[in-house]
């Protein structure tokens, strides 16, 4: 009775491995192994080997259902049958060979010793071409050619390099190659969190009951020079001064105290004394006399520099005594010279030199605590002058100040592990409760509100909550499957919105099995 066989259909995106489990797997002796026009998995002699190698190994005997020639010429060349249907009879392919040049009728067939090494074959050609000479008396020479060995054995060892490095890829790509990325996205829900914090800059570890949280307070300090032209006047001249004799005409007396405007026009002088007059003393026609304890004469000094307070003699009003009239002599020593000295104007616009140069300090503090693994609080910026310099000092003659100062900036910075486990804390029971957990605490665009002392912070936060996945456990689940089978398993898990798995190099279509080979990453829809 004739053994039975089994039938196998070969998948077109099959590898090697899968096709060999397949042969072990069967439990007939005779494997009819159909396969797809051109499958990729045959199309390497590396491959047909192993197939053949798996069949002796297991006892079976294989007979692969094809038309392709490349895999008829693989299968003569390992000894595999072949048909071209499963009702067609089986036949074994020639086996390959190098085409030989037939020998030309004058030419002797040389006798070899097998035992003989390569060297000793060249000789006896040399010899038998000498004998052949000597009989032929003048005859034309040989046309036996001496083979190059040296060509010969380089070949032959450059075949074997190639072939073993060809062994050695196939074995790589087959059992070593391929690296999965899984791609998974969630449906979360988003929260806003406020949490009260209290930054310590002594503390090594999170207290979560205490809401106390390490800092670090990362200090910039620079001591910079400004300059600013000088803006200020100064009028180094000399005041006009003389003398106004008063005259009291009112019917009381009057008593004009030093600092009084006496005034001609538009210039007016300041009394230097204070001066007492009585009351009225008049003719009698009724005119008030020009002498007497109604008059007295007092010293006067021009309110500004300047020549235009000169003047010769004339009359004068007082300020605040309507009944008080003035006659002054002559009014000199005025002049007027302006000058350019320091205001306070132009020291605020050297400071602001020396602040300007620092707008920079925020960044610099930014980036130095993103550099120590700390994530910035920037409402927490502060800058502070001290050591402040001026010279020359305010109302000196001068051409430009030269302010010099130190400016102290600093910042607040946490770690956001430190924060993700405040926040956890918090809103502990909550996701208990939903059997969920927090996949985006939102710091990056969180807002802190900061003491006048930067102890206490009040935190406000976006969170995401989406379902517990563990990369892990996604790892285990994925692992030697297809890419179709992977994303639909994942697809079945709660909260999974869309997942994707990708194989790599292109000839692999498996998830690998170790984990090390599989990358997982989650985010939210």
């Amino acid at each position: 009775m004739a053994e039975k066989k089994n039938t196998i259909y070969l998948d077109i995106d099959e590898d090697i491995t899968e096709l060999v489990g397949k042969v072990q797997a069967s439990n007939q002796g005779i494997i009819a192994l159909v396969l797809p026009k051109r499958a990729p998995v045959m199309q390497s002699i590396v491959n047909v080997r192993l197939l053949s190698r798996a069949a002796k190994q297991n006892d079976k005997n294989i007979v692969l259902i094809t038309s392709d020639p490349t895999v008829i010429s693989h299968a003569g060349e390992v000894e595999l049958f072949v048909a071209e249907n499963l009702t067609s009879k089986p036949y074994l392919p020639e086996k390959p060979t190098p085409a030989v040049e037939p020998m030309a009728d004058d030419e002797e067939e040389l006798e070899i010793d097998q035992v003989l090494p390569v060297a000793g074959v060249a000789v006896a050609v040399a010899a038998k071409n000498m004998k052949n000479a000597k009989s032929a008396k003048g005859a034309k020479k040989s046309k036996i050619k001496i083979p190059d060995f040296g060509k010969f054995r380089t070949l032959l060892i450059a075949g074997g390099i190639a072939l073993v490095l060809l062994i050695i890829f196939g074995v790589w790509a087959i059992f070593f190659a391929g690296s999965a990325s899984v791609a998974i996205k969630t449906n979360t829900t988003e929260k806003t969190a406020n949490v009260n914090i209290k930054l310590d800059t002594k503390l090594d570890e999170v207290n979560v009951d205490t809401m106390t949280v390490p800092a670090k307070n990362e200090e910039l300090r620079v001591t910079d020079t400004g300059k600013a032209p000088a803006t200020g006047t100064k009028d180094k001249g000399a005041k006009a001064s003389g003398n106004v004799t008063l005259k009291n005409c009112g019917p009381n007396s009057a008593t004009i105290p030093a600092g009084t405007g006496i005034s001609n026009g538009s210039s007016t002088y300041i009394s230097q004394q204070s001066v007492s007059l009585g009351d009225g003393n008049f003719d009698g026609g009724g005119n008030c006399k020009n002498s007497g304890s109604h008059v007295s004469t007092v010293a006067v000094v021009a309110q500004s520099n300047g020549e235009q307070f000169n003047s010769g003699p004339r009359s004068y009003t007082v300020a605040g005594f309507s009944n008080v009239s003035g006659q002054g002599d002559s009014m000199t020593g005025g002049s007027s010279q302006v000058v350019k000295v320091i205001s306070q104007a132009d020291v605020d616009s050297a400071k602001a030199k020396v602040t300007e140069k620092q707008k920079t300090a925020k960044d610099d503090l930014i980036k130095t605590l993103t550099k120590g693994d700390y994530l910035p609080i920037e409402e927490s910026f502060t800058s502070k002058e001290s050591g402040v310099q001026i010279a020359p000092a305010v109302g000196s003659e001068a051409a430009e100040v030269s302010v010099t100062m130190t400016i102290t900036s600093s910042m607040m910075g946490v770690k956001e592990a430190d924060l993700k486990k405040i926040v956890d804390k918090q809103y502990e029971q909550e996701l208990k409760d939903a059997g969920a957990n927090i996949s985006d605490y939102g710091f990056g665009q969180a807002r802190f509100t900061p003491d006048k002392d930067n102890t206490n912070v009040a935190v406000q936060t976006t969170i995401s909550i989406g379902p517990k996945l563990d990369e892990n456990e996604i790892k285990s689940l994925v692992a030697g499957k297809k890419a179709g089978q992977a994303e639909d398993i994942l697809k079945k898990k709660e909260g999974v919105v869309e997942a994707q798995v990708k194989v790599k190099p292109f000839w692999k279509t498996k998830v690998p099995k170790k984990d090390k080979k599989i990358k997982v990453t989650i985010e939210k829809k």
